[in-house]
C-alpha cells in the first residue's frame, strides 16, 4: 500500500463523510479504522459488530463504534463473514475459512477452493456452505473439527457470490 493511495483515502473521507452525514443525518457514528475498503459485516452473538476488510483484518466493534479488537492472520483480503450457531466467526475471502473464537482466537483453518471465497452460509443441519470465484461450493462439517470439505459442487460457470438455504432443504 503507496503513501499515495493512503493519501487519496483520507482526501476521499474527509469530502464523503459530511456527505454522509448530510443524507443520513441520524447515522449514529462513523466507525474508523481499517486501512482500506470494507467488504464484509455481520452482528456477532454478544451484539458485537465484526467487519472484514480488504486491509486482511477483521474488526470488532462495540456500541459505541469503538474497535475493540482486531484480528489477524489472513495473507489477503477477507471479503466474508458468517457468525456461527456456536459462537464462532468464519471469515474468508484470500483462500482458506478461518473460524474464530470470541476471545479473538483462530481455532481451525479449512482450505481447498483454489479462489476468493466470496460468500459463507451456515445452513439449518449445522453444515458451513462457501461460494468461490473458483466456480465451486463446497460443503464444510464443523462438528467434526476437519479441515477439509465434505463435498464439492461444479458446473457454475462463473463466481458464487450467493447463497441462500431453501425451506425444503
Amino acid at each position: 500500500e503507496t503513501a499515495a493511495r493512503r493519501a487519496t483515502e483520507r482526501k476521499k473521507q474527509e469530502v464523503l463523510n459530511p456527505l454522509v452525514a448530510r443524507i443520513n443525518p441520524d447515522a449514529l457514528s462513523t466507525l474508523s479504522g481499517h486501512t482500506d475498503d470494507v467488504r464484509a459485516l455481520a452482528v456477532l452473538s454478544n451484539g458485537l459488530l465484526a467487519s472484514g476488510s480488504y486491509d486482511k483484518t477483521i474488526k470488532i466493534w462495540n456500541a459505541s463504534g469503538i474497535c475493540v479488537s482486531t484480528l489477524s492472520g489472513h495473507s489477503k483480503s477477507v471479503i466474508s463473514l458468517a457468525v456461527l450457531s456456536n459462537g464462532l466467526l468464519a471469515t474468508s475471502g484470500d483462500g482458506p475459512i478461518t473460524l474464530w473464537n470470541m476471545e479473538g482466537s483462530s481455532v481451525l483453518t479449512m482450505w481447498g477452493h483454489m479462489g476468493a471465497i466470496w460468500v459463507l452460509l451456515e445452513l439449518s443441519n449445522g453444515l458451513l456452505a462457501s461460494g468461490s470465484s473458483d466456480n465451486t461450493i463446497k460443503l464444510w462439517n464443523l462438528e467434526s473439527g476437519s479441515s477439509l470439505s465434505l463435498a464439492t459442487f461444479f458446473g457454475h460457470t462463473g463466481v458464487v457470490a450467493a447463497l441462500v438455504e431453501l425451506e425444503n432443504g
